[in-house]
């Protein structure tokens, strides 16, 4: 049997940014975002991580084409879009009938291109991605309707219609990176060590200009409960790990309670933090 959905990170074209910098945020906006959406909808989703993998364009297209998938979720930044673009009109002129929405990014920084494209629906600024991409991809089951996509926005006719207000999920529902589901092997070459990297944190109340913090998690800091942060550690059997927050130290108690129950682990992993 075929799986319904698929999510694929396309290969960088003009970039001048090493896959090393962009290493974190596959663990981040992909890893995450498939192991809460396979939880909400109980369904498995296939991958395609073309930028970790370099997977050759006649695999891409067979996989696609025999699966015949209901929807396709892109993960678009500023490196990938030339070619996100490319591959998504392959698809749609092999699966016509397939729904596709683009997440990350460019949809966040530049809704309005999207106009001019041939996608479905972008995330809109100010939602967690994973929830309106299950929605979206409930909707493309029949099982969801239009006004109740939290996050998304629907493109017709070369315009962007808002469906429902996005929202924010609670901490304790994120995804963590199911190391057997990703390309691990890929991600650690990309990393340079065998690092998993873990967000335990969104939010920030700054907006700096230059930060996307906000554009893709609201202005109020949420955070992971120690607890099930040292859970997923010692559930693995690795090294390092590297944390991702847009803030780390803005609570500091929270900080420091993280920091002490590390140190008191069982496993006495190496840690590196990132912000």
């Amino acid at each position: 049997m075929n799986n319904n959905f698929l999510f694929i990170w396309a290969d960088s074209g003009l970039s001048t940014k090493s896959n090393h910098v962009n290493a974190p945020y596959h663990f981040v906006h992909i890893g995450e975002i498939i192991d809460y959406v396979e939880r909400k909808l109980k369904e498995q989703i296939d991958l395609l991580d073309i930028e970790a993998e370099q997977t050759e364009f006649q695999d891409i297209m067979y996989k696609i084409i025999h699966n015949k998938y209901k929807a396709i979720a892109f993960y678009i930044n500023t490196e990938n879009l030339q070619n996100t673009i490319k591959l998504h009109e392959y698809v749609k002129e092999m699966l016509p009938e397939c729904k596709t929405i683009a997440y990350g990014e460019m949809p966040l920084y530049l809704p309005k291109f999207f106009k001019k494209t041939k996608f479905d629906a972008i995330v809109s600024r100010e939602c967690d991605q994973e929830l309106a991409i299950s929605d979206f991809f409930e909707y493309s089951l029949g099982t969801r309707s239009t006004s109740d996509m939290r996050g998304v926005i629907l493109i017709k006719n070369k315009q962007l219609i808002n469906c429902k207000k996005g929202e924010f999920i609670p901490a304790k529902e994120w995804g963590y990176t199911n190391v057997n589901k990703v390309p691990i092997q890929k991600y650690f070459e990309m990393e340079k060590k065998e690092q998993i990297v873990v967000t335990i944190a969104r939010g920030c109340p700054y907006n700096c200009p230059y930060c996307n913090a906000v554009l893709y998690y609201g202005k109020k800091e949420r955070r992971r409960s120690v607890e099930d942060i040292i859970k997923y550690i010692n559930s693995l059997n690795y090294e390092f790990y590297k944390f991702f927050a847009p803030d780390f130290t803005l609570d500091e108690d929270a900080a420091m309670k993280l920091c002490k129950a590390l140190i008191e682990n069982e496993k006495k992993n190496k840690m590196v933090l990132y912000y």
